[in-house]
């Protein structure tokens, strides 16, 4: 529910996203953004832990603005939940 609306950030602010899941057996889970695999990196990481999922960008900039797509996916199928994300840029006025 709290992500229906679009995610509106500063650049420069930490973006955590956090979905609860469940299922049975254990869905597998795969972060994009853009429709690409998010690989971790200095500023990109996500993590599982038993039916819960986390995105974090660090210091967002207005390039990571877009969709993020969260994939949870078993032998039973796919579900997914697409988050659009807006950054703003250190000018823009406050939110």
């Amino acid at each position: 529910e709290q992500y229906k609306e679009t995610v509106v950030l500063k650049e420069g602010q930490t973006l955590n996203i956090e979905v609860p899941f469940n299922g049975n057996p254990q869905p597998k889970v795969k972060w994009q953004f853009n429709k690409e695999d998010i690989a971790s990196s200095r500023r990109h990481s996500w993590d599982v832990v038993y039916n819960n999922t986390s995105l974090t960008v660090n210091r967002a900039q207005i390039s990571d603005s877009g969709t993020y797509t969260l994939s949870l996916y078993n032998k039973h199928g796919t579900a997914t939940l697409n988050i659009k994300v807006v950054v703003l840029g250190k000018s823009a006025s406050k939110i």
